[in-house]
C-alpha cells in the first residue's frame, strides 16, 4: 500500500511537470531575451510568447509598432504571471505580477491595473503571504469601486474574503463575502453566484454558524447541479461535506466526499483533492479507523507539500499526527513538529515583514524629510521653467495639428471632387443614346470600376474570437450578454473590444457596425 501511494504521488508530480515542461524552457529563454530587448525585438518576442499563452488568453494577441513599449511590457508580464499561476508556479507568478504593476502604471488604464493587483494578491495568497495579498486585493477593490464595474467589484470582494478566511479574520471575511453575494444577486450569473455562496458557507463554518452554512452550501450545490458541470458539482459536494462534518452527520459527509474525491482525481484538481483526503481522514479518525485515516492523511500531506500549499499541508499534518498517536507515537510527534513549523512559517511571516517595514521607515525618516525640503526648493525654481516648456510644447502641438488637419481636409476635398466628377461623367454617358461603340462601352466600364474602388475598406487582421465579438456587438448585445454567450468573463470581453477598437482606429460601437457592414463581417 505504501509503495502504491508513493507511485501515485510521484505520478501526480510527473503529470504536473510534464504539463509545463514542453514550454518552460522556451518561455524562460524568450523572457530572458525580452528583458534586454529594444522595442522592435520586444514585439517579435511577445508575439512568440502569446502563441504559447493562447491557451489561457483565449485569443491570439499580436503586437506592432502602434503599441507603446509600456503596453507590451504590461501584457507580457501580466500574462506571464497568469500562466505561471495556472501551472502552480506561485513565486514566479508573484514576481511577474509586480513587474506588470510597474508597467501598467505607465500605461494608465485603471481596469488593467486592477487585474495586475488581483493576480499579485492571489499569488501572494498561494504563498501564504496574507499581509501582501490583502494589500494588493484592497488596491484592486479600490480601483474597481472607482470604475463602478459591478462584476469586478464582486470579484475583488471575493478575493478579499478568501484571503481573510485563510488569515483567520473570519468576521472581516464575512463582511466582504456578504457584500459580494449582494452584488452578485443583481448580476444574474449562476455559476459565479455558486462560488460566492460556497465561500459564504466556508466562512459560516469557521464562525460556527452551521445552519446558515448549510443553507448557503445547499443553494450553491443546487445551482451547480442545474449547470451539469461535474467538476463544479464536486467542489460543492466537498463544501457540503464540510458542513455536515461540523453538524456531526459523518455518514452524509462521507457520501459527498467520496463522490467529490473521484472527480478531483480525474481532473487533477490537487488542491481540492488534498482537502477531500484530509476530510476523509478526519472522518476515519472520528470512527476510530486510525489506519485508514493514516492512508488518507499521509497522501494529503505529501501531495500538499509537492504543490507547495503550506496552509493545506499544515491541516493535513495536524490530523495525521492525531491518527498516528495510537499507531506510531514517535512519528506522531514528528508530524506535529512539522505542523508547528508550518504554522509558524505562515503566521509569523506577516509580523516579520511588518517589523522590517517599520525599521526601514524609522531609519530613513530623517533622510526623507531632508529630501522633501530640498525638493520643495527645487520645485519653486523649476515651476516657471516647466510651465514655459509646457506652453511651448502645446503651441508646437497645436501648429502641427492645424497643419495636419488642413492637409487631411485637402486630401478629402480632392477625393470628393474626383468622386463627383466621375459620377457626373458616368451619368452623362448613361443618358446619351445607346450605342454599340466598343470604345465608349469600355470607357463607361472603366469609370464604373474606378468609382467602385473608391473608399475600399483596408484589410485588417482580426482573430476568430474578435470577429465573433464584432458580430455580437452588431446584434446589439452588451458585454455581459456576450460573456455569457461565449462562456468567458466580462473583463475578457471588454479587453477584446478594446483591442478591436485599437486595431480599427475607431471609438464607438456605431463606427464598429459600419465597419463590419462594409468589410462583410456582418
Amino acid at each position: 500500500m505504501k509503495f502504491q501511494k508513493i507511485l501515485y504521488i510521484l505520478g501526480i508530480c510527473a503529470c504536473m511537470h510534464q504539463s509545463t515542461l514542453a514550454n518552460d524552457a522556451k518561455v524562460d529563454s524568450l523572457l530572458s531575451s525580452f528583458e534586454q530587448a529594444n522595442k522592435e525585438q520586444k514585439i517579435q518576442i511577445s508575439n512568440h510568447l502569446f502563441k504559447i499563452y493562447q491557451e489561457i488568453t483565449d485569443t491570439l494577441y499580436t503586437f506592432s509598432n502602434k503599441d507603446t513599449e509600456a503596453y507590451i511590457d504590461y501584457m507580457v508580464y501580466y500574462w506571464t504571471s497568469e500562466n505561471a499561476y495556472a501551472h502552480g508556479f506561485f513565486i514566479e507568478s508573484r514576481d511577474y505580477s509586480l513587474k506588470a504593476i510597474d508597467a501598467c502604471l505607465k500605461v494608465g488604464n485603471k481596469d488593467d491595473l486592477s487585474q495586475c493587483y488581483n493576480i499579485a494578491a492571489i499569488s501572494n495568497f498561494r504563498l501564504a503571504d496574507f499581509a501582501q495579498a490583502l494589500s494588493f486585493a484592497e488596491e484592486s477593490l479600490k480601483l474597481d469601486r472607482e470604475s463602478g464595474n459591478q462584476e469586478n467589484i464582486s470579484s475583488s470582494l471575493n478575493t478579499l474574503a478568501g484571503i481573510s478566511l485563510a488569515a483567520k479574520e473570519f468576521a472581516q471575511a464575512q463582511i466582504y463575502n456578504r457584500e459580494s453575494i449582494r452584488v452578485e444577486r443583481t448580476l444574474n450569473r449562476p455559476s459565479i453566484m455558486a462560488i460566492r455562496l460556497g465561500m459564504g458557507a466556508e466562512i459560516c463554518v469557521a464562525l460556527h454558524q452551521v445552519d446558515e452554512a448549510l443553507d448557503l452550501a445547499k443553494e450553491a450545490y443546487e445551482i451547480e447541479k442545474k449547470g451539469g458541470n461535474k467538476s463544479k458539482i464536486a467542489i460543492r459536494e466537498a463544501q457540503l461535506a464540510a458542513v455536515y462534518m461540523v453538524k456531526e452527520d459523518i455518514d452524509e459527509a462521507e457520501k459527498y466526499l467520496l463522490q467529490a474525491k473521484e472527480v478531483f482525481e480525474q481532473d487533477g484538481n490537487n488542491n481540492s483533492l488534498v482537502i477531500s483526503l484530509t476530510q476523509l481522514g478526519n472522518i476515519a479518525i472520528s470512527r476510530g479507523q486510525n489506519q485508514k485515516a493514516c492512508e488518507h492523511l499521509l497522501m494529503a500531506s505529501e501531495m500538499a507539500q509537492i504543490i507547495g500549499n503550506k496552509l493545506l499541508e499544515s491541516k493535513a499534518r495536524k490530523s495525521y499526527s492525531q491518527a498516528l498517536k495510537s499507531i506510531n507515537p514517535a512519528l506522531a510527534v514528528n508530524q506535529w513538529e512539522r505542523y508547528a513549523e508550518l504554522t509558524d512559517s505562515i503566521y509569523s511571516q506577516q509580523l516579520a515583514e511588518n517589523l522590517s517595514q517599520f525599521n526601514v521607515k524609522y531609519e530613513t525618516a530623517e533622510k526623507e524629510h531632508q529630501i522633501e525640503i530640498q525638493q520643495q526648493q527645487l520645485d519653486n525654481r523649476q515651476l516657471w521653467l516647466i510651465l514655459l516648456v509646457v506652453v511651448c510644447l502645446a503651441a508646437l502641438v497645436g501648429l502641427f495639428m492645424f497643419w495636419r488637419l488642413a492637409e487631411l481636409r485637402g486630401n478629402a476635398n480632392k477625393m470628393l471632387v474626383r468622386t463627383n466628377l466621375l459620377k457626373d461623367r458616368l451619368l452623362s454617358m448613361a443618358q446619351t443614346e445607346k450605342t454599340k461603340d466598343e470604345e465608349q462601352k469600355k470607357e463607361i466600364s472603366q469609370v464604373a470600376h474606378e468609382i467602385s474602388e473608391l473608399g475600399a475598406m483596408p484589410q485588417i487582421h482580426l482573430t476568430k474570437r474578435e470577429k465573433q465579438i464584432i458580430t455580437f456587438c452588431c446584434d446589439g448585445k452588451l458585454s455581459k450578454e456576450i460573456a455569457d454567450e461565449l462562456g468567458i468573463s466580462q473583463r475578457t470581453v471588454d479587453t477584446h473590444k478594446t483591442n478591436i477598437f485599437r486595431k480599427l482606429g475607431i471609438n464607438t460601437t456605431i463606427e464598429l457596425v459600419r465597419y463590419a457592414q462594409q468589410a462583410g463581417i456582418y
